[in-house]
């Protein structure tokens, strides 16, 4: 929005329109530049008090800014008030259909090269600042990098929020009052990915997950189904109730926690399965990945092949694939090039999010612009390039909360009520297995590539197998019954995740383990969360395992936080009688031995020859 007019004194007129929401700056001829200094002062009530000081910078000896205008569509406002070097401002409010916009007048005409023309605008919000559960999200729009020559920003949180999971980008100064902290990003040209944060220490979610499982056959039936899996440094679940009881519980090979089922001819059976998982919000240092050459091969071996909706070979792929390729850099770097390609290119089609159940087309209808993208086309689109590309990557099922929709969109709505979500994650040497939303990066312009919300549950990942193992929600026979239930605790129950176990020495009649020094464990995980750690081992809840573990190695467990505790034994009046008939037996069979050789000499030297003497007869 810039138009041009002459004055009488031939002079160049300009009147900016500066849009801070997820577009860019405009410029003619790059004849101005802009200094921002942008403050954000969050109050305890929610409420964001914004001053954003703007310097007008000509960049020409015959240009004047008459007036300013700023796009407001992203968010509320109240009390709001613009100023300039004379005072007070009377500013014009503009409504349209999708965009609701300020215009100042310019009062003081600042004409000549490396004349500046000062405004403040100063408002405030609610929008800015969601909680969700026990989780405060703040989120402030992206600011491109056209024109700006200097970027000042300041945001300021009060302590009682708690701590600092993370802020994207990473690159801010911290400072610290008694009520508050300051988090500053100084000379910054740019901030075109936004800035989020969140505060609190873990996102709670509790879980009433129902399964609907039916054999039609006649004979018996083995069906499985998907649980909440724990996830290192991002998910980690309580288990309250699983009900029936499965015959085995597994971990596949990429994680998932699948539970067992026999189920008889012609029969239904319903599964419940209650619990809490805690979501965590790791961040990625962009700058920390490892290089291709560095890649296990057996990570390569089964997350680089092509599968159903990952369409690795085709040509198509591959032309993106080799024009986004850097091999001299690491993996994090060209999986964020995947992100970057996708959420700037391709554009979220919201009908989708309007049908019960979305037809999964795969990357290549979604790359050829044939069908319309949803959550699905996104997540097969970053999987199929990075493999073709060499990045091992996989795809996530599960559950995303959405404050938002019209930012951060749920694609696979069942007709039930139930919503799911897809999105995707990658592998680097040095970061491992990194989640990422491109889906929700695409449609709110907010960074979800260093880092994801703790908003995303994960139901399973599938990477062996595009269309295995099915999420929770997906196993039904009814079409009308709610499935899925999630809510928020008011007052959680932190015992839900301590580790309860019965450990205690097994014995073993293994004379080898004796002389290896493999002494058995058997652990029984009692609680509903999951035990890690023990002698490179993990138990999942209600499963019962024997370790060998070394006897003069530390006997000790880390939780899922990586915090060691020593692991307790309590052995039983059983274990201490079969040690004693144990030793008793092999010092009666040593003794007979012992006794038989001593005696019985003169019989052995007849026996001995007789058992070794050469064969009689023919051929000798």
């Amino acid at each position: 929005m810039i138009q041009l007019f002459k004055s009488n004194f031939s002079k160049i007129v300009i009147t900016i329109a500066l849009i801070f929401n997820f577009s860019k700056v405009l410029a003619v001829n790059e004849q101005f530049q802009l200094d921002l200094d942008l403050k954000y002062d969050v109050k305890e009530d929610g409420s964001v008090e914004v001053s954003k000081k703007i310097g007008i910078i000509n960049l020409e000896n015959e240009l004047s800014v008459t007036s300013f205008t700023q796009n407001l569509e992203e968010y509320n406002y109240y009390d709001l008030e613009a100023i300039d070097v004379l005072g007070n401002v009377e500013y014009k409010e503009i409504d349209e259909d999708t965009t609701k916009r300020i215009v100042v007048p310019l009062r003081s005409a600042k004409i000549g090269k490396n004349q500046i023309n000062s405004l403040t605008i100063k408002y405030k919000s609610k929008d800015l600042l969601k909680k969700v559960g026990s989780i405060y999200y703040l989120n402030l729009p992206k600011i491109p990098k056209n024109n700006v020559k200097n970027l000042n920003l300041t945001i300021t949180v009060p302590k009682t929020f708690g701590n600092l999971i993370f802020i994207s980008p990473n690159n801010s100064l911290k400072e610290e009052s008694d009520k508050s902290v300051t988090y500053k990003f100084i000379n910054n040209a740019s901030l075109d990915q936004g800035i989020s944060a969140n505060f609190g220490e873990f996102q709670l979610i509790n879980f009433d997950i129902k399964y609907q499982l039916k054999n039609n056959s006649n004979w018996f039936q083995n069906q499985e189904i998907a649980l909440i899996p724990d996830i290192s440094k991002r998910q980690e679940i309580s288990i309250r109730d699983l009900n029936p009881k499965p015959i085995e519980v597994y971990t596949d090979q990429d994680g998932n926690y699948l539970a067992k089922y026999r189920i008889n001819p012609g029969s239904s059976l319903d599964v419940s399965f209650k619990g809490s998982v805690r979501v965590y919000g790791p961040v990625i240092d962009l700058n920390s990945g490892s290089y291709f050459e560095n890649i296990p091969e057996k990570i390569k071996s089964n997350y680089l092949q092509e599968q159903k909706y990952w369409e690795v070979s085709a040509p198509e792929i591959s032309d993106i694939s080799s024009t986004l390729l850097e091999k001299d850099k690491s993996v994090v770097f060209n999986a964020n090039k995947i992100y970057k390609f996708l959420t700037e290119n391709y554009k979220y089609n919201f009908e989708i999010t309007k049908n019960n159940l979305v037809e999964r087309n795969g990357a290549l209808k979604a790359l050829k612009r044939e069908v319309p993208l949803g959550c699905m086309e996104f997540t097969d689109s970053f999987i199929t390039i990075a493999r073709s590309m060499g990045i091992p990557a996989r795809e996530v099922n599960g559950y995303a909360f959405s404050k938002d929709p019209d930012k951060n969109p749920i694609s696979i709505n069942l007709s039930s009520g139930d919503v799911l979500h897809s999105w995707a994650e990658f592998y680097d040497p040095n970061l491992g297995w990194v989640q990422i939303d491109p889906t929700w990066g695409a449609t709110s312009g907010i960074d979800y590539f260093s880092k994801l919300d703790l908003n995303h549950v994960t139901f399973v990942t599938k990477g062996i197998d595009s269309e295995y193992p099915l999420p929770a929600g997906m196993y039904r026979t009814s079409q009308d019954t709610k499935l899925i239930q999630f809510d928020f605790p008011n007052n959680p129950d932190v015992k839900d995740f301590d580790v309860v176990y019965e450990a205690s020495k097994d014995f073993s009649f293994n004379f080898l383990n004796l002389l290896t020094n493999k002494e058995p464990i058997k652990i029984t995980n009692l609680g509903g969360t999951t035990i890690f750690n023990v002698g490179d081992e993990k138990i999942l809840p209600l499963e019962s395992k024997i370790i060998y573990i070394n006897k003069y190695d530390e006997k000790s467990y880390k939780n899922f936080n990586g915090n060691k505790f020593e692991l307790k034994l309590s052995n039983s009046v059983f274990y201490y009688i079969l040690i004693i008939v144990y030793i008793s037996f092999v010092g009666l069979l040593l003794y007979a031995i012992l006794y038989f050789a001593v005696t019985r000499a003169k019989y052995l030297q007849k026996l001995l020859p007789h058992l070794f003497r050469l064969p009689q007869g023919r051929g000798q």
